[in-house]
């Protein structure tokens, strides 16, 4: 990870613990009975999109995999008529975990610090704080999906 995700710089120092926000749902598709690549939407039937992947396996023959995705996500999980699509919001564009610690170890009070956690959406953290002056602090962070 380009950045400190729990440390200190020259003025401040930081760490963290889960604070277990839920960033994840499980959404239940409906696939299409007479093409179950096909997945029901407000719209109407829509295609999953498919990647084509080899696992390779050290003393084994490489094993292709085909993955599928829906607007939700990649399906985890199905069964011909329906399938499980987890949609994440670090999938979300902007939400790539490094950017909040780049901007944390820039900061050196707690203005700069509480200015940086709107940039920490994930993993959901709390977030500890102390500086060389004696002062200390917690921060709960992290994004969630709207429902």
């Amino acid at each position: 990870m380009p950045g400190v995700a729990a440390g200190h710089n020259e003025r401040i120092g930081w760490g963290f613990t889960i604070c277990g926000a839920d960033q994840e749902d499980l959404y239940l598709e409906t696939l299409n009975p007479g093409d179950p690549k096909l997945y029901k939407t407000r719209n109407g039937w829509a295609p999953m999109r498919e990647e084509h992947e080899t696992i390779r396996v050290r003393g084994a023959p490489d094993v292709p995999v085909v993955l599928h995705f829906t607007n939700h996500g990649p399906v985890v999980w199905g069964d011909g008529k329906r399938a499980l699509a987890l949609r994440w919001i670090g999938a979300e564009p902007g939400t790539a975990g490094y950017l909040g610690s780049l901007t944390l170890d820039r900061a050196h009070n707690w203005q700069e610090f509480e200015r940086a956690m709107p940039h920490w959406r994930v993993p959901s953290e709390n977030i500890e704080y102390a500086d060389r002056d004696g002062n200390i602090g917690e921060h709960s962070t992290g994004l969630g999906p709207l429902r």
